[in-house]
């Protein structure tokens, strides 16, 4: 009875992981594809940002405190998550990237161009290196501004600011057992 119990059991485990895998890619397209609806009124655009990033279902990159003067007064029905964050952002000096997986908002800079931190982290083969972590931190302080995943390619694009010096970091996990890659970075500004 135990071997039956036991072979039942690693039959429905094994079903359970290949419906997972079979469906997991349509219910992630359906949940990066939902649509927004939110009234907004005089709401902070880092609030906004962050309300259409959850209904939305794709990842918002952005500084806070370059978004925390601005507020935002909108209706947004029925819209795509790309379509409700250019609505948020109209008439704001900034402008919106989509990725793959995120979205990433920068500001404009004083003579109306954005600035970008792009790049691709390479490992120690020089293969690039997806899902590594890419932090952007403040030169002075060392403080927090953004940070994403890089992308399957390796790459990844950040929000900069041309006034202000900023530190990079890196980080990057593996479930291999074998050691820590070296990186490689390669940076255009």
């Amino acid at each position: 009875m135990k071997r039956t119990d036991f072979t039942f059991r690693k039959a429905w485990m094994i079903y359970t992981v290949y419906f997972l895998l079979l469906f997991t890619p349509t219910l992630n397209a359906q949940q990066t594809s939902r649509l927004v609806s939110l009234e907004l009124k005089n709401e902070k655009l880092s609030a906004a940002l962050k309300q259409i990033e959850k209904m939305g279902g794709k990842n918002i990159l952005f500084a806070y405190e370059e978004t925390e003067n601005y507020h935002v007064t909108a209706s947004i029905r029925k819209q795509t998550q790309d379509e409700a964050i250019r609505t948020v952002l109209k008439g704001k000096p900034f402008n919106c990237i989509e990725r793959t997986d995120y979205f990433v908002i920068q500001r404009k800079g004083k003579d109306g161009k954005t600035t970008q931190v792009r790049g691709t982290i390479y490992g120690d083969r020089n293969e690039p290196l997806a899902y590594a972590n890419v932090i952007l931190l403040a030169a002075a302080d060392s403080a927090f501004i953004t940070g994403c995943v890089t992308a399957e390619d390796g790459s990844f694009i950040l929000p900069g600011n041309n006034e202000k010096k900023h530190l990079l970091k890196v980080t990057y996990s593996s479930f291999a057992s074998s050691p820590m890659p070296s990186f490689s970075l390669r940076i255009n500004l």
